[in-house]
């Protein structure tokens, strides 16, 4: 913002040219009080005596970088799918599993994944293995047999 102050009205002020830091009502006041200021032909131009501010923005937060986490997979839906006590029919899968946690006892057989299933129709039935008692035997027992 610029003010336009005449010369005369500057250097016929009590301030002298100190008078650019007095505000432009003040020099509005001391020209009309001052005929002979008020006739002056020759003006100056004014800026302002303060330095501009300029500021810079600064990070609020901190870059978020990339991480190597973040992936998961499905769950593979293992465990025992026909309980014992329970009708199978052949072909019905009976435990998915990895390893060899439940073996494959009468009329069950074992895929290459481990998975049981019943070769015959009959009732599931699980024993403990004599070797091994962490391991269970999965039977199927035929209808006929279980009366």
């Amino acid at each position: 913002m610029f003010h336009i102050i005449p010369r005369r009205a500057i250097e016929a002020s009590p301030l002298g040219f100190r008078s650019f830091n007095v505000s432009p009502q003040v020099l509005f006041t001391h020209i009309i009080a001052n005929p002979a200021v008020a006739t002056a032909t020759s003006i100056t131009v004014q800026r302002p005596q303060f330095p501009t501010k300029t500021t810079v923005r600064t990070a609020t937060k901190k870059a978020g970088g990339s991480s190597n986490n973040g992936r998961d997979s499905a769950g593979r839906r293992l465990g025992i799918k026909v309980w014992p006590g329970t009708f199978a029919k052949p072909g019905n899968i009976i435990v998915r599993q990895r390893g060899k946690k439940f073996l494959a006892g009468e009329n069950v057989g074992m895929g290459n994944d481990h998975t049981l299933f019943a070769i015959g129709a009959g009732i599931v039935r699980m024993t403990k293995s004599e070797k091994n008692h962490k391991r269970n035997v999965v039977h199927v027992i035929a209808e006929s047999e279980s009366t």
